[in-house]
């Protein structure tokens, strides 16, 4: 899917229902206090053109650069480049890591493939595996035995089965879904919790949910042009299908057992991504054209307040507890509940970090230029600035505690 502190800039911040009536939230939505920082990266780090998808694996961190076809190693002990990697074929996107940080997967979007490397090997490609038209977004169950593709030029879900060891080649999977985009392009959303998979289906407005296991097939819709989507859990229990309409501009709430959906209106505009905590039963969507992140108790199914961040916030992250920082991956750390939500200001060119339980806004930091993508390794975050070809550094252990 493709990231000594000073002083320097202003502050830049700051009833479960089955029918369709707009949601009135207990708490009204407002505006979170800002942190009194202003702060930048205090590092950077050159490495190719259009830096993109990033993760940290172990001590490393992986950063694509799409325009050059590469892919830099980071020492994250030293913050230093220290290998390339260069792909035979099509352009390097998205990076994913397992959870226990032992293998890095590379999306590769134009050659419609993924590739897996081993960092323990000196970062050897060890599989390079055909998804089908247009892999987008990567997703790995907790134990690291499955990786599921959206992908945005077919009517389906891809998979690979690493059950048998990332060291064995892995078997294809497959699961029909409704149809992506008209013209094959655009982004794919996409999510896996428990034995389901939730992909949205552009071309025909509404979003569907497969059972990975029995192969049950459910279409849910409410809003127009659905986007962003997720899957909230409690108790590792799948309670709730969440889904962002980028055209209504609205989130829709389902049941994922009986289908009853909740609307809930006034959230913001340009719904982009979204990350779930579930240990506090919440969801956190970034609203880019807002330029605000919507908090949702999924549980209850209400809005607990909007928070405004920098210039056009898309991507989301929620980086493992501080002292387990060691792997990043696109969740929630499991041995703690997250404790702070990271949101990348693509024209802002910063990065909001908030408090996952007050919603407070901890400290905005300035990075580089462009698109942001994040990864987390040795208590730092990584963040890839695709226009000017630099990743920034912050060191995560001078920020603002509460």
């Amino acid at each position: 899917m493709q990231r000594i502190f000073c002083l320097t800039l202003s502050l830049a911040l700051v009833a479960c229902s089955a029918g369709t009536t707009p949601n009135t939230p207990n708490t009204s939505p407002t505006t979170a206090p800002a942190a009194n920082q202003a702060l930048k990266a205090f590092k950077t780090i050159t490495v190719g053109k259009s830096p993109h998808g990033m993760a940290g694996a172990g001590h490393f961190v992986y950063n694509s650069n799409t325009a050059d076809g590469n892919i830099s190693v980071i020492d994250a002990r030293t913050d230093e480049v220290v290998k390339t990697l260069t792909l035979t074929e099509g352009k390097p996107n998205y990076v994913k890591a397992t959870h226990d940080g032992k293998y890095i997967l590379v999306l590769n979007t134009a050659a419609n493939k993924v590739h897996v490397f081993d960092p323990a090997q000196d970062h050897l490609l060890i599989h390079t595996a055909d998804l089908g038209k247009g892999p987008d977004k990567v997703v790995l169950t907790d134990d690291d035995h499955y990786a599921f593709f959206s992908l945005t030029g077919e009517a389906r879900i891809a998979g690979l089965d690493f059950s048998a060891g990332w060291d064995k080649s892995p078997q294809p999977l497959s699961w029909n879904t409704g149809a992506g985009a008209a013209n094959g392009g655009g982004h794919r959303s996409l999510d896996a919790a428990g034995d389901w998979l939730l992909v949205p289906n552009a071309g025909d407005n509404d979003v569907s949910l497969v059972n990975r296991v029995t192969g049950e097939h459910k279409r849910l819709q409410d809003g127009n042009a659905p986007g962003p989507v997720a899957l909230g859990t409690q108790d590792g229990k799948v309670v709730r299908v969440l889904v962002g309409n980028t055209a209504s501009q609205t989130v829709s709430l389902f049941d994922p057992v009986t289908g009853a959906k909740q609307t809930l209106e006034n959230v913001g505009q340009g719904p982009t991504e979204v990350a779930i905590v579930p240990e506090l039963g919440r969801a956190f969507m970034t609203m880019a054209s807002s330029n605000e992140v919507v908090v949702i108790d999924y549980v209850q199914q209400r809005v607990v307040g909007k928070v405004a961040v920098g210039k056009r916030p898309v991507h989301v992250y929620l980086p493992p507890a501080l002292v387990t920082a060691t792997v990043q991956h696109e969740g929630h750390d499991h041995d703690a509940p997250a404790q702070e939500v990271w949101v990348g200001n693509d024209q802002g060119d910063s990065v909001s970090i908030l408090d996952a339980q007050t919603l407070a806004v901890k400290a905005t930091v300035a990075v580089g230029v462009g698109h942001h993508k994040m990864a987390f390794a040795n208590g730092k975050g990584y963040i890839s600035n695709i226009t000017d070809g630099t990743v920034s550094v912050i060191d995560r252990k001078t920020l603002p505690q509460p």
